[in-house]
């Protein structure tokens, strides 16, 4: 009796200095590691939605480019056959074989000069009338003579365009030698001939441009490839949406660098989203362009981003399930499934269902990890974290219910000081691929863009039930060009250098 006394006397000693034990390691945890003050709740502010994103794309357009695109459509040689040209010979026949030279141009007001050498050979063939005869007659001549002209571009508010062209052919020598007979002047008969070639062909060029609203039609088509969504990642699913809905256009005009400057103002809806499923970007009609006397090479995106609750969580059981850590020496936890609830005033709750081991003593207790609070955003310092923390854990095993309960400060201080997520280093890794994905999603496919941004800014992140949202913001410039052809469907050159 005495001894079962003695061991009950013991036993309640040795659980009295476990319990003095805990609590104290309890109180100085909780001393070193106190809970955090609780900040003010902060008013989330209404939801207006981001305005729509302003694009601005100014356009040059070289003498270089004017002269490769001129070639287009001015051929390099000219061949044709006349029968009866001139009233001094009968039966006669003029044959023209001329080829075009390089071809200057000089940028006016609102279009360019132009002007090239004609040069040749022309060939006669005929009889010489004498009453009494016929003599049979063929000679040759080498002509030489110049093209110039001038091409103003106007382009109206329903997007057709009225090129107008004036030109001037001006042959300097062009004399056919008739032995015993002197010369015949072809001259004037080529000046009038090129100048009616010219003439049909800028109207069948002009059919080809102007026919049944081409240009508007080529414009709408691009119009329609900005609506756009664009996968970025496929887990978690990560897309952005644009669709432009106006537009305000800078007609041609001369700039100091001998080329034409013009532009595009281009409004747009653009938002983002990580969720499960792509959205739709309907396609809305081409509106007429507003006409503007300057574009900027400056512009600001702001895109409207959500993160669906449920696209969060797909994630993490995709990744964070069955991943193990090391919380202390010996100890490893090891995660079931990781998931998380969002809720209005940005509270945010994470649940973790786990599995906690320890190796040397062969312990293993499930666990259930609860953590609690409301979601800050720090933008200057571009950081997530969570205030107003609440930490708790549910064990299957006493004693680490126990052990927890006297680690609790701790276990809350970590998770309070290492759960701070950098956002300005995961838009850092972005930022190498974010100029493409602008000019891929907000530059009209026929333009050449030389476009920069500066490393994209997030003004304000939120929660609530679904999930996160805010919106970023994206400040830049942007050069754009015409892409032209580089080398013309004749194969043609685009000529000599300007003078």
């Amino acid at each position: 009796m005495r001894l079962i006394r003695l061991f009950i006397i013991c036993f309640l000693v040795v659980c009295t200095l476990s319990a003095a034990g805990l609590v104290s390691t309890r109180l100085f945890l909780e001393i070193r590691y106190p809970a955090d003050k609780a900040a003010p709740a902060v008013e989330t502010a209404p939801d207006k939605g981001a305005p729509d994103t302003v694009i601005n794309i100014p356009l040059s357009i070289s003498s270089d480019d004017l002269r490769r695109a001129l070639a287009e459509h001015v051929p390099k040689t000219y061949q044709e056959v006349d029968a009866d040209p001139t009233d001094l010979l009968i039966e006669d026949e003029l044959t023209y074989d001329l080829e075009r030279g390089p071809i200057d141009i000089s940028i006016t007001k609102n279009g360019f000069d132009f002007s090239f050498r004609v040069s040749g050979v022309v060939r006669i063939r005929g009889k010489i009338n004498l009453a009494l005869a016929e003599i049979p007659f063929s000679s040759h001549a080498t002509v030489d003579g110049r093209i110039s002209g001038q091409v103003s571009l106007k382009i109206k508010p329903d997007w057709r365009v009225r090129p107008d062209l004036n030109f001037r052919v001006k042959m300097d020598e062009a004399l056919i030698p008739v032995r015993n007979f002197g010369k015949i002047s072809v001259r004037t008969l080529l000046e009038e001939k090129l100048t009616k070639k010219i003439n049909k062909e800028r109207h069948k060029l002009a059919r080809k441009v102007l026919a049944k609203d081409r240009v508007r039609k080529e414009v709408a088509r691009a119009w329609e490839q900005m609506h756009r969504v664009e996968e970025i990642n496929d887990s978690p699913l990560v897309w952005v949406r644009v669709i432009p809905r106006e537009v305000g256009l800078m007609p041609p005009t001369a700039a100091d660098d001998n080329s034409l400057r013009l532009g595009l103002r281009v409004a747009l809806k653009t938002d983002m989203g990580v969720s499960g499923t792509l959205p739709a970007a309907p396609v809305t009609p081409l509106p007429d362009a507003e006409i503007l006397e300057q574009v900027s090479d400056r512009f600001e995106i702001r895109v409207p981003f959500t993160i669906e609750t449920a696209a969060i969580n797909a994630y993490l059981a995709e990744k964070a399930a069955g991943r193990s850590r090391t919380v202390a020496t010996d100890i490893t936890v090891t995660a079931e499934r990781v998931q998380m609830l969002s809720f209005a005033g940005n509270r945010l709750t994470a649940i973790v269902f786990a599995t906690c081991s320890h190796e040397r003593v062969g312990l293993e207790t499930a666990a259930r990890l609860y953590l609690t609070g409301r979601v800050n955003y720090d933008a200057p310092a571009g950081t997530i974290r969570l205030h107003n923390m609440t930490y708790d854990a549910a064990f299957s095993r006493w004693w680490a219910a126990l052990a927890h309960w006297a680690a609790a400060p701790y276990v809350r201080h970590q998770a309070r000081t290492r759960l701070v997520f950098s956002l300005d280093r995961e838009i850092e890794k972005a930022d190498t691929s974010i100029n493409d994905l602008i000019a891929e999603l907000a530059v009209p496919p026929w333009i050449k863009a030389d476009i920069s941004v500066a490393s994209p800014r997030i003004n304000r992140l939120n929660v609530n039930h679904y999930g996160f949202y805010g919106d970023i913001q994206l400040k830049g410039a942007l050069q754009g060009a015409l892409d032209f052809p580089e080398n013309g469907e004749n194969g043609s050159d685009p000529g000599g250098e300007s003078k």
